[in-house]
């Protein structure tokens, strides 16, 4: 893969916590696979107590209809939560970034981030109904921020990485890890 990810990142942040992080990204997933992903990584990583989620970009981006596939994606959002609930875990989710505005046509690119506010709103509305934190990773991303059209470059997974920090940080200290 040509660009570092946010969990490499997100890994400096808890080190000093003695914290392990475990990158479950897979790239090109769609939203439909994300329970039977969760439901592993479950077994796999039994002794974790969080579990970030992010699906949606490719959903959307190969969605006809970006309002169906908003519904469908909070839908398997859905699924993936009550996994991580019924095991007493904690799970957190990230909304869907932006695409680089330069990388598309006009149109298309005006067209792909008001499919994206549109699910990002409804995450949002779904994510305080369920009392599921939702990282915003979608603000802080600027078209500097990503390799290519909507894959974040280095300094885009850094950005992540402190998004999904900031929101880890008061669970961590309420917990009293160092």
């Amino acid at each position: 893969w040509p660009y570092p990810t946010y969990p490499r990142f997100l890994q400096l942040l808890c080190s000093p916590r003695s914290l392990r992080v475990a990158d479950g990204g897979i790239a090109g997933e769609v939203s439909p696979a994300g329970p039977r992903h969760v439901a592993n990584y479950l077994d796999w990583f039994s002794n974790a107590n969080w579990f970030i989620i992010g699906f949606g970009t490719n959903d959307l981006g190969m969605a006809s209809d970006a309002v169906g596939a908003s519904l469908q994606i909070i839908s398997n959002l859905q699924t993936m939560a009550d996994y991580v609930k019924q095991q007493h875990k904690q799970v957190l989710f990230l909304n869907v970034p932006n695409v680089r505005f330069a990388g598309f046509p006009t149109t298309t690119a005006e067209q792909l981030r008001r499919d994206r506010v549109h699910h990002n709103k409804k995450l949002t509305e779904f994510c305080k109904s369920a009392d599921i934190p939702l990282i915003d990773i979608c603000k802080p991303l600027l078209d500097e921020h990503f390799g290519d059209e909507v894959h974040p470059n280095e300094a885009g997974a850094q950005i992540i990485a402190e998004q999904v920090f900031s929101t880890l940080r008061p669970m961590l200290d309420k917990l009293g890890t160092p």
